[in-house]
């Protein structure tokens, strides 16, 4: 096809002198070779965004604080250079809008997980508190009957707040599977 409008080209040049037809030739050149280089932008932007969530590695079935803190910070970052991608006319974008979709879903996943690590963390961390509190309280018997009124308190509190956390953890995952 290439070859086909340079023929038209030469014979418009040559034979004729139709400038109108040689402008519009070179217009449609032009657009075909940017519609080219912007092809070739996409995917190297692709390839950039996924490199830099790349040491990540399956953060959909991992659950170590650390790593998701760090993916809330790299895939926001993968996002923006995806939306950078420079848009022409006639150009479709779908890599790089299906790329942002799945690193944007995979962003509420994070959050949502890390919520859930940092809040289940602080339920673990008082439940245990209170466990211990009652364990010590009532470690050297005998005792009176108000102290261990008191240690079974600190033993309800503690698995109150175990139950909280159950809770959370099956409406998070019933979020998940909708």
């Amino acid at each position: 096809m290439l070859i086909a409008l340079l023929m038209k080209l030469k014979g418009a040049t040559m034979g004729q002198k139709n400038p109108v037809k040689v402008i519009i030739l070179i217009l449609f050149l032009g657009y075909g070779i940017s519609i080219f280089w912007l092809n070739n932008v996409q995917k190297k932007s692709i390839a950039l965004a996924q490199a830099k969530i790349a040491n990540l590695g399956d953060i959909n079935q991992d659950s170590d604080v650390n790593k998701l803190r760090a993916a809330l910070t790299q895939l926001p970052e993968a996002i923006d250079t995806l939306e950078q991608v420079i848009q022409l006319p006639g150009v479709p974008l779908q890599p790089v809008s299906r790329e942002i979709t799945k690193l944007n879903y995979q962003l509420i996943a994070v959050k949502r997980k890390l919520y859930l690590a940092e809040h289940g963390l602080i339920y673990l961390r008082l439940a245990k508190q209170s466990a211990m509190a009652a364990a010590l309280l009532v470690q050297n018997p005998p005792h009176p009957v108000e102290t261990w009124y008191q240690a079974q308190q600190k033993w309800q509190y503690a698995i109150n707040l175990l139950e909280k956390f159950l809770k959370k953890v099956c409406h998070i995952q019933k979020l998940e599977k909708n």
